[in-house]
């Protein structure tokens, strides 16, 4: 029977809790004298290093690298903010769980940025004041603020095939089949509901036109991008099963 793990920020918290909770329950090894040890401690199997985990009497929960003693990473923790982070390195890189006016928050911050490789759902807000790199995809359910720039991927390379090209990434450089002089692009597929394409053609002398054949749907009829600094911006309606134009720019 498989077990049922809670991974909500209030259900992590309460794990941590009961962590620390066992740990200062251990008691004083034999022949330390109680006064002078503050601390409760687990030693690895074959005794180094010596605490693996400690736990001292103000909540730090602490991990020690194998065989150096020094702490690889600390939990501070108190009753309202719990605080992971690689020894040495707060406030410049931490993951923190608190509770403001009785609804409890994460909050991920790191100097280098942060990167998401996995799909991730956000149903709050996100903040980002740094740099967020997101390599699958996230769905953020509250408001998204972003302090410095916000930039898309680099234009990924793909090839017209009989008429259409699947959208893999927002921002796609289109080529012709076979190097066509001219070739018309009358399908997208791989659509996401609410998802934004912005395409532009690969090479200077190989014409992609845009048209209404397939599922797109557009504001001004065909577009044909005969330069690379030609773009065309769409946005996926799913209900609807189309690519709906957005804007175009004749820019060459």
């Amino acid at each position: 029977m498989s077990e049922q793990v809670d991974l909500s920020v209030a259900g992590c918290v309460a794990d941590l809790r009961r962590r620390v909770a066992a740990l200062e329950r251990l008691e004083t090894p034999a022949g330390i004298d109680p006064a002078g040890h503050d601390h409760a401690k687990l030693v690895a199997s074959d005794g180094s290093p010596d605490p693996a985990l400690a736990a001292d009497t103000s909540g730090f929960l602490t991990q020690h690298d194998d065989g150096t003693g020094d702490a690889r990473y600390i939990l501070d923790a108190d009753v309202d903010d719990w605080r992971f982070y690689p020894a040495g390195e707060w406030p410049d890189t931490y993951f923190r769980f608190y509770n403001s006016g009785g609804t409890w928050y994460v909050e991920l911050y790191s100097d280098g940025g942060v990167e998401i490789v996995g799909d991730t759902d956000i149903s709050g807000d996100l903040e980002v004041s740094n740099a967020l790199v997101v390599m699958a995809s996230a769905e953020i359910g509250g408001d998204l603020e972003v302090y410095t720039r916000l930039s898309l991927r680099p234009a990924v390379l793909r090839t017209i095939a009989a008429g259409a090209i699947s959208a893999v990434c927002s921002r796609i450089k289109v080529e012709t089949q076979g190097g066509a002089a001219t070739d018309n692009l009358d399908t997208i597929n791989n659509g996401l509901d609410g998802a934004i394409l912005i395409l532009n053609p690969y090479d200077d002398t190989h014409d992609v036109v845009v048209t209404e054949a397939g599922n797109i749907a557009l504001a001004g009829g065909n577009f044909t991008m005969d330069s690379i600094q030609d773009t065309v911006t769409l946005i996926y309606h799913a209900a609807q099963t189309k690519w709906l134009e957005m804007s175009r720019s004749d820019n060459g």
